[in-house]
């Protein structure tokens, strides 16, 4: 799946003046600027309920329509997009909570038993055309509707994603895994009435009839989950297709990646200079009250890998901040993520090197950040992120040389991107 890592301003395309945001208060969050600079706007003709200009796009909803041409699709993403929707939401009552989304997932996920997710949401987003065609107006940084307009400046699409829901990162051991489609992961704020679903799991196996109502009028009952076992024997990347067909005969595809890795002791002894420095961070609270919280404190701890020249003089020169990506049952510890993910092989003139020792020997300090919660909101996590620097630049600021590097995989790109 592509991802965004640039902000970029609300509506850009529709408002002429692109400091608009720089004279709101910096304080607010992005929805709530969003939603000040669409206020006066008539939302009857949003007629989906769901208005996705109230966030930032980083799941990219207009990509994924259940076309063949769609992008790919995976864990992380489908919880992102379901974060999006319900925050875009005019009235998100009566839909669970990202959290409780979440929870539902660690609950019916064993270690080679998983849930298999579907998504459909009609929703509303502005023509960027809106003011050139006369249909809104801007005046002092904010959107109005033209009473002269004859045409809505409100248009609609459908969003659709199907795909493996994994524990983590979409990474599972290699093996024989069973998939179950569970009725209760279809999200959608339309009717989603399927006469059968077809999975190819990319194992050799070829398609596989996941379900199907017999050719009947009716669609797939709530009651019923149905099973298909995947073959992910090898060490590599799977790209599993969905075929949804409806009872009216619309047919929607995704394509979802899966990656298998052979289970490998793990190589690093955390010890000493090797992580054995802790230092463990509570993030600022923010009010997650439209998530079903209140006030919450992100937490995590860093462990510190110092440079082989740092080694045993409490210094850090220059620090690499890897921020841990994806993991709602936190069961990637810091020594996986250390041998998986940061000292990972590459080719460096023509030799093969581990990642993470050629960074140390060449003066680097990594800085590994695992989250208390690694399925948490973004914005949460980010908080903890920021208090991290604050007490890393307290406790080693007069030494260190170069500005601190923040890297992290999936979800952890998107935290650094928000802190």
């Amino acid at each position: 799946m592509k991802k965004i890592y640039i902000k970029k301003a609300v509506l850009t395309a529709l408002i002429s003046c692109y400091a608009l945001f720089s004279a709101i208060a910096q304080t607010q969050t992005y929805q709530q600027e969003a939603d000040q600079v669409l206020l006066n706007l008539n939302k009857v003709e949003v007629t989906t309920g769901i208005l996705y200009d109230r966030v930032f796009p980083l799941a990219n909803l207009q990509n994924f329509q259940g076309l063949v041409t769609d992008d790919t699709t995976n864990t992380e993403h489908f919880h992102q997009a379901y974060y999006e929707l319900y925050n875009a939401m005019l009235n998100n009552n009566g839909y669970q909570t990202p959290e409780a989304l979440n929870n539902y997932l660690i609950n019916h996920d064993q270690q080679n038993e998983h849930n298999i997710g579907l998504m459909m949401f009609n929703y509303n987003y502005l023509d960027t055309n809106a003011i050139k065609n006369n249909q809104l107006y801007s005046s002092g940084g904010l959107l109005y509707d033209n009473s002269n307009r004859s045409t809505s400046p409100w248009l609609q699409k459908t969003f659709f994603i199907a795909t493996p829901l994994l524990p983590a990162e979409s990474v599972i051991k290699t093996g024989e895994h069973t998939f179950n489609f569970d009725p209760n992961l279809i999200l959608s704020n339309t009717p989603v009435n399927i006469a059968s679903i077809t999975v190819n799991f990319d194992d050799g196996y070829g398609d596989q009839q996941l379900y199907s109502n017999g050719g009947g009028s009716g669609g797939l009952q709530t009651f019923s989950i149905f099973s298909k076992v995947a073959r992910f024997l090898t060490s590599r990347t799977f790209l599993v297709r969905l075929t949804v067909v409806l009872t009216n005969g619309q047919i929607y595809k995704s394509i979802s990646t899966v990656r298998a890795k052979k289970e490998e002791p793990f190589k690093t002894i955390i010890d000493g200079c090797n992580g054995g420095e802790e230092i463990n961070i509570t993030g600022l609270p923010i009010n997650a009250s439209q998530y079903g919280g209140g006030l919450e404190n992100a937490e995590g701890k860093a462990y510190i890998f110092y440079s082989n020249a740092n080694c045993g003089t409490g210094k850090i020169s220059k620090p690499i901040i890897f921020l841990d990506g994806f993991d709602p049952s936190n069961d990637r510890g810091v020594q996986q993520i250390y041998d998986e993910y940061v000292n990972t092989e590459i080719i460096f003139n023509n030799q093969q090197v581990k990642l993470g020792d050629k960074l140390r020997a060449d003066g680097y300090d990594i800085i590994i950040f695992d989250y208390k919660d690694g399925g948490d909101f973004i914005e949460k996590n980010a908080m903890a992120v920021i208090s991290l620097l604050q007490q890393l630049q307290f406790n080693f600021g007069t030494n260190t040389k170069e500005d601190y590097v923040l890297i992290g995989p999936s979800m952890g790109a998107l935290v650094a991107s928000s802190a």
